[in-house]
């Protein structure tokens, strides 16, 4: 039987919060916010953190291979907003993923979050890429918005179908001068990552 969703304002402890959310989302926020305290105060140099090759295959620096997906960057507004985004479609997408033989369970999203790791690491190094933590949360959210297109979503008090989220963060993007690579990829691999 499912647990219920974490929700901020059901009223409940931080505690009870943290204990809600569904086990995958639990480590993607869990690492990416241990990550940003580590690099904004100074305790790890983020270049030992993000997706560079040699050193991976070179100097076996594995650990690189999941702190490239789950650093966003020291504490500051785009990481809050990047946080916020993980939060709210992991969370989502658990609940209901595509049933790629689990029965429609966090195993199945586990599956895909570790298909899509080895698809981006790929893209990663091809593009050169070096912080792959944007374009998992784009396959994330293409995967949510895939798997409810009909449902309402909402971006400052503009209501369109989940169908439209992430081509609407990439408009945003583009309207606010940032380079639109990374969303472009994470939606690439989240159409391979569809079964």
């Amino acid at each position: 039987m499912r647990r219920p969703a974490a929700t901020v304002d059901g009223g409940g402890t931080p505690q009870e919060w943290f204990r809600d959310l569904p086990v995958v989302t639990k480590i993607l926020f869990t690492s990416t916010l241990f990550l940003a305290a580590c690099t904004t105060f100074e305790l790890i140099n983020p270049i030992a953190l993000v997706f560079i090759w040699p050193n991976i295959y070179q100097k076996f620096e594995i650990w690189r291979l999941f702190t490239a997906f789950t650093f966003a960057g020291s504490f500051s507004f785009p990481f809050a907003m990047h946080l916020y985004m993980l939060y709210q479609n992991s969370m989502r997408y658990e609940e209901i993923p595509f049933n790629t033989g689990a029965r429609g369970t966090s195993a199945d999203y586990l599956f895909m979050v570790l298909f899509s790791m080895g698809v981006l690491c790929v893209l990663g190094y091809i593009f050169d890429t070096f912080m792959l933590s944007e374009p998992l949360l784009y396959v994330i959210m293409y995967a949510w918005s895939r798997r409810e297109p009909d449902a309402q979503t909402n971006i400052f008090g503009f209501k369109f179908k989940a169908l439209y989220l992430p081509w609407v963060y990439v408009a945003i993007r583009m309207l606010m001068g940032n380079p639109i690579t990374g969303p472009l990829l994470g939606i690439g691999c989240g159409k391979c990552c569809i079964f």
